[in-house]
């Protein structure tokens, strides 16, 4: 959705379809802890409440963490983001004026089991009401009952968006039957996903998190090129991102089939590794090698990278 005047919405394709899931998970996760992480977010702190049991895609990023980070307040106060929000008010303008003032966080979820799976947004903490009147002004409005909630719909033809509001809970998709999902889900009349799916770290500041299950990896294994990915059967991955103290981390923990399968991507981990290791010939890129590790625990691999805050700080000064 992108906004062309004052109160006028116009509809497109918005990053709740196709290639939603891998438009979230790049903003968040490859983009860069910065600007990046202060794109999208999730509801804090992170509740597995309103996300269906059957989801096999789970994007989460906590704003309010983000905001609390010396990694955000510095790119804000030398005015480094002016271009992420600007990029995020485009897309988002018309259902909240200012993501980074004004909700608790979004989060994502998708099924997996195909391309053209919306999925769904949910947006916590935000002025629900100022985003009704503004849809409310839209091409094509209309409204419908589900399960005792009005869901709000607008847009020309097959390019819809729907809306409902529950609680603190702005849920968006471009499918009406997803939003109705997750309403299932925040009424009780349908399962939601299991915490311990989830495995939320116990270390502090996390800011954000992707959780991909074996249905969501498989098709992903069917059309990646990547050597990694497609050394073994992965049953499920994990990806965070936070700050605590002086040290921003990052960490992905994969679960494969098999301890020989586990093995097998830990070889090729350990390789690239090492070539990067020594074909690293900037100072600043050895830093950032050196402080990945990588570790094994029967099926499981789990790969971190431990910055010091303060390097990368000093880093982002440099790169002015």
């Amino acid at each position: 959705m992108s906004i062309t005047q004052v109160g006028h919405v116009r509809p497109r394709r918005s990053h709740l379809s196709r290639g939603g899931t891998a438009l979230v998970l790049a903003s968040a996760l490859t983009l860069g802890w910065g600007a990046a992480l202060s794109a999208l977010a999730l509801s804090a702190p992170l509740s597995a409440r309103p996300i269906p049991a059957d989801a096999e895609v789970v994007v989460h990023i906590d704003l309010e963490a983000v905001r609390g980070s010396r990694v955000y307040r510095h790119l804000d106060k030398r005015g480094s983001l002016g271009e992420a929000k600007t990029s995020l008010d485009a897309d988002l303008a018309p259902l909240t004026a200012d993501l980074f003032a004004d909700a608790a966080g979004l989060s994502f979820w998708a099924r997996g089991d195909g391309d053209d799976e919306a999925g769904a947004l949910i947006v916590a903490g935000a002025d629900t009401a100022r985003m009704v009147r503004t849809i409310s002004a839209g091409p094509g409005y209309e409204t419908r009952k589900a399960g005792g909630h009005t869901v709000h719909g607008w847009g020309e033809g097959d390019d819809r968006t729907y809306l409902a509001v529950k609680g603190r809970w702005a849920v968006l998709s471009e499918d009406a039957d997803d939003v109705r999902a997750t309403l299932d889900v925040l009424d009780g009349r349908r399962p939601s996903m299991s915490p311990a799916r989830l495995r939320l770290p116990k270390r502090a500041g996390m800011m954000a998190l992707a959780v991909f299950g074996d249905r969501a990896l498989d098709a992903l294994q069917k059309h990646a090129e990547s050597t990694l990915l497609n050394k073994g059967k992965l049953s499920a991955l994990r990806l965070i991102v936070g700050e605590q103290g002086d040290s921003l981390y990052a960490q992905a923990d994969i679960d494969t089939a098999s301890a020989e399968e586990a093995k097998q991507v830990r070889k090729v981990m350990d390789g690239a590794l090492a070539l990067g290791m020594l074909s690293a010939e900037s100072p600043e890129l050895q830093t950032l090698m050196r402080g990945i590790s990588v570790s094994m625990k029967q099926a499981s691999i789990e790969v971190k990278l431990e910055l010091a805050t303060s390097q990368v700080l000093k880093w982002l000064d440099e790169s002015k």
